[in-house]
């Protein structure tokens, strides 16, 4: 429909024929380079829209991830981020973009201002909520480190509580996250995760499930296919979220 319009919108700009073979050569100069305008705008608006769909499934999909994560832990981790300087409330694929990969710096930027402030990650559960500071991936795994032997309790004290819950943030759970570390972290049980993946089954790819729940994908893909769920396909969830709008 919007490369109709863009092309109907063209269309009006071509000059008129028939009025004297003077302008015939001008003329035919003239639809070249508006039929060539005309292709180069379609495909820029299919570029767009191309990105439009991709950012879609991309918030879609990263909001399938806490949703997993919340679902096994019956908890809720929320990131958060108001810009101090245009008061822009910033979306999680926002917060996630605006990090820098620099395991010192613990800011995201506003898309709006280009301003830098540290997010908060809020953590739900039953009993109230509580707000922590929020690290990106690479700070988490980089702060986690040093901490394969310390106790559960403790690492999800007061001291070291934001890169406990940052990680389950964006690992899915603490083992997860030590995993992706290459170590093995002996103070966590397992999770309980079969039952809650159910709904997530073809939503999300098998792999990315599989990392969530500490998992193989090949585990992930034989409980989909038991379920009768087809394999997750970035195609058909772009016609899905166009089907929605």
């Amino acid at each position: 429909m919007v490369l109709q319009i863009a092309y109907i919108a063209l269309s009006f700009r071509l000059p008129a024929f028939g009025r004297g073979n003077r302008s015939s050569d001008k003329g035919e100069k003239n639809i070249m380079m508006s039929l060539t305008l005309s292709h180069r705008v379609e495909q820029r608006i299919t570029q767009r829209l191309t990105q439009s769909q991709g950012l879609a499934i991309d918030i879609a999909q990263l909001q399938r991830r806490r949703d997993l994560t919340d679902t096994i832990h019956g908890e809720e981790y929320k990131p958060r981020a108001e810009c101090l300087k245009c008061g822009h409330q910033l979306t999680d694929l926002e917060i996630m973009k605006g990090f820098n990969d620099d395991p010192r710096d613990y800011t995201t930027c506003c898309p709006k201002c280009n301003d830098r402030f540290e997010p908060a990650l809020v953590h739900k559960t039953v009993s109230g909520s509580v707000q922590r500071a929020f690290y990106c991936p690479l700070q988490t795994l980089d702060r986690l480190r040093d901490l394969v032997q310390t106790p559960l309790e403790e690492l999800m004290g007061n001291k070291h509580a934001s890169v406990y819950y940052s990680a389950i943030a964006h690992f899915g759970g603490i083992k997860q996250a030590f995993k992706r570390l290459g170590l093995t972290y002996a103070f966590a049980s397992d999770l309980d995760w079969k039952k809650a993946i159910g709904p997530f089954l073809g939503k999300m790819a098998d792999s990315v499930i599989a990392e969530i729940v500490g998992s193989s994908s090949s585990a992930i893909r034989r409980l989909r296919q038991r379920a009768g769920a087809p394999a997750y396909n970035r195609r058909r969830e772009a016609a899905e979220l166009a089907a929605a709008e």
